[in-house]
């Protein structure tokens, strides 16, 4: 059976997901007051309540919940082309994830910088979970996909290790390194998805 293209609802959350957190990202570097997130991190955008602040925040929620719908889409969609093999567990850590990314937005580092890291790394280490365990989770998915999460998984970790022990290189290229690995990871996982339902 030919399910209808209008039913490809998932990787449609996916590709709003990353319109909506690029967006943020780059209205934010645009308007920034200053240049310091250069040798710091993303979340300097998001401090000092300036507008460009209010806008990388407000993105950061809106990509939030296009994640908390693109969990829950996924999860209908897998069922929907009988695979429901770990589908609610997939939903579940993208909406804990989504969780996170709120808490970044409402927690601002140079308001709350304990509760900012523990949203930050909560966010690092379940995404970098799943992107590790999938194929053991769910068999829905190409080894394309699985590969773009090893490579992130591994390299980004690598990244971050080098950061906090040599403090070489800036937590924003680590930052930026990973969102583009994430970003492709969504939309590959969607992708796939999407691909196997339109033969079912």
């Amino acid at each position: 059976m030919r399910v209808p293209e209008h039913h490809y609802r998932s990787s449609h959350a996916a590709a709003a997901l990353v319109l909506v957190g690029t967006t943020g990202i780059v209205l934010g570097m645009l308007l920034a007051p200053d240049t310091l997130w250069l040798q710091l991190h993303l979340s300097r955008l998001g401090e000092h309540g300036h507008l460009s602040a209010a806008l990388f925040n407000a993105s950061l929620v809106v990509a939030a919940i296009c994640l908390m719908t693109m969990g829950i889409l996924v999860r209908k969609d897998m069922y929907g082309i009988d695979m429901p093999r770990g589908a609610e567990l997939i939903r579940n850590w993208f909406i804990s994830i989504a969780f996170c990314w709120i808490g970044l937005a409402v927690f601002t580092y140079d308001q709350h910088p304990p509760i900012h890291d523990f949203f930050g790394y909560g966010e690092f280490v379940l995404l970098c979970s799943l992107m590790f365990f999938l194929k053991n989770i769910s068999d829905a998915f190409s080894d394309r996909t699985h590969y773009i999460g090893y490579i992130a998984v591994l390299t980004t970790g690598l990244l971050m290790a080098v950061y906090h022990l040599t403090h070489s290189i800036s937590l924003l290229s680590v930052e930026m390194y990973g969102l583009v690995y994430a970003y492709a990871w969504f939309l590959s996982l969607t992708n796939d998805i999407s691909r196997q339902r339109r033969h079912f």
